[in-house]
């Protein structure tokens, strides 16, 4: 019973030993992905990365630089991405279901049980831990240090949901909702390598992803994300002021301290995001509007085509 009176259920034994056999899984298969990928567009047109220095061309050489290997990065982990995202944004925002069945006291938020972010919890796990390996051993140069800590903070927190079976209810949000924008990113960095053409579908495409990435990362990534971090912690302070924690779980306080270092760690680097967000919109805002005339040559400005540009940017499509 938590200190509300409301019975929390709850699951103590590891759930990494219950779903070792999924993470394996996803990790075999994102791995295969990745190296199918690698292999079918070697020497495919949709490979060619518009920037020769990706391969250490000269801009004026001849030759085509191919990264398959850049598009199965981004391809091959993004269907644990999505596979996270659609289970928390039905549970959360769609059936509302995690919160129905969880007890909504500061008790029931931290130790109930929830198989659906078990779920998450362990695909999650299996997407970060991969990507923190391959892009930290082979793609550190092409990623910035708060990425991979970024993925090192989401890998800890899924592990953390598994093996001591805490934190279901937030899982449900951080490592299933908010990876709703994060699938949308993937799909922005391939259009930043690898440059559709110009009023193709894709690139169509690519302009709403944009919008919608944007969107959906300052209400679920940001505001939202706040909003139920501080919400968390506000549990966690409630239980052990109380005592509760310690009736509930027997070493429960400082297991939960290592909960809230990571999502303090998740929450800088969150603000890291959002400053480079910020500054890369205003840096589109001046490069893509030079002379008060609209640079559709550079890809970026193709990507953000706000409204008021919809008329000439068809226009500049239809004749290029």
């Amino acid at each position: 019973m938590d200190n509300f009176g409301q019975l929390v259920p709850s699951v103590t034994s590891s759930g990494l030993k219950r779903m070792k056999k999924s993470i394996l899984a996803s990790l075999t298969g994102t791995t295969l992905i990745f190296g199918l990928i690698c292999w079918v567009f070697r020497k495919s047109s949709f490979a060619i990365a518009s920037n020769k220095a990706e391969c250490g061309f000269d801009a004026d050489s001849d030759l085509v630089c191919y990264r398959s290997d850049l598009l199965a990065l981004s391809i091959a982990p993004s269907f644990g991405t999505l596979f996270t995202a659609s289970i928390g944004v039905y549970c959360w925002l769609v059936s509302k279901t995690v919160h129905k069945r969880v007890a909504r006291t500061p008790g029931g938020r931290i130790f109930s049980y929830y198989e659906e972010a078990e779920w998450i919890a362990a695909i999650s796990f299996a997407t970060e831990f991969w990507n923190l390996i391959v892009i930290g051993l082979f793609y550190s140069s092409d990623h910035g240090l708060d990425v991979i800590i970024g993925h090192g903070a989401n890998a800890s927190l899924a592990l953390f949901c598994l093996v001591y079976n805490y934190l279901h209810y937030y899982c449900v949000y951080f490592l299933g909702v908010v990876n709703f924008s994060w699938y949308l990113l993937n799909h922005l960095d391939i259009a930043d390598t690898f440059h559709p053409p110009r009023g193709s579908l894709m690139d169509h495409w690519y302009i709403q992803c944009s919008r919608l990435f944007l969107l959906s990362w300052v209400v679920l990534g940001f505001i939202g994300w706040v909003t139920v971090s501080r919400k968390l912690l506000m549990d966690i302070q409630k239980l052990k002021e109380t005592g509760m924690a310690e009736k509930m779980r027997c070493g429960a306080s400082s297991v939960m301290n290592v909960a809230v270092a990571v999502v303090i760690i998740q929450n800088l680097v969150n603000l890291r995001w959002a400053y480079d967000i910020a500054t890369e919109l205003v840096w589109l805002h001046d490069r893509c509007n030079l002379s008060g005339e609209y640079q559709w040559d550079v890809p970026y400005c193709r990507f953000f085509v706000w409204p008021e540009n919809h008329m000439e940017w068809y226009k500049y499509s239809s004749m290029n």
